[in-house]
């Protein structure tokens, strides 16, 4: 009988700045991750500089071949340009939550944005009122799923490319 060779994983590593930004990315692997292609581990950064993260993104890939290397930041670091040079060198690829933070990208997925942004504490706030949320606590599964279903995040896929880029990787 002739043994069949193992399948070939790509191997994706996404390195996420806090706990909200790791709950979202398995929300969405949860949905679109094709498990026989695809083999995504998520760690996370837990804040800091941007510079910071994109350390933490080396040293996690360091001596493993992920096949791509993704750390998801919101865009509002004063370091960012510096960090997206050393990213490029280790052929890190950067994703911004547009316009500053996940939140403001939540808040993007339902139609709600602000009008006016001045800074991330403002999208929090505005998704806290929008879920109903008594405190500041990490968003559950449940949560997204109920806020956020499938169809919500297919419908706004070709809007929001950090979102197609994100669920582009777990679906090939």
């Amino acid at each position: 009988m002739k043994r069949i060779a193992p399948q070939v994983k790509r191997t994706v590593l996404i390195v996420v700045e806090g706990e909200n930004d790791h709950g979202f990315v398995t929300y969405l692997k949860k949905l679109y991750l094709n498990t026989s292609t695809t083999r995504l581990k998520t760690v996370i950064g837990y804040g800091g500089s941007a510079t910071h993260l994109i350390n933490k993104t080396i040293r996690e890939s360091r001596d493993k071949a992920f096949d791509t290397k993704v750390l998801l930041l919101d865009a509002d670091f004063k370091d960012l340009p510096k960090a997206k040079a050393r990213a490029k060198k280790n052929k890190i690829t950067i994703f911004t939550s547009e316009p500053c933070c996940l939140e403001c990208l939540l808040l993007d997925l339902l139609e709600q944005k602000p009008k006016q942004i001045k800074k991330c504490d403002d999208c929090k706030s505005a998704l806290k009122k929008l879920l109903n949320r008594k405190d500041n606590s990490c968003l559950t599964q449940q949560e997204l799923g109920r806020h956020f279903p499938k169809k919500i995040l297919d419908g706004q896929r070709p809007t929001i490319g950090m979102l197609d880029q994100l669920i582009g990787l777990m679906e090939t």
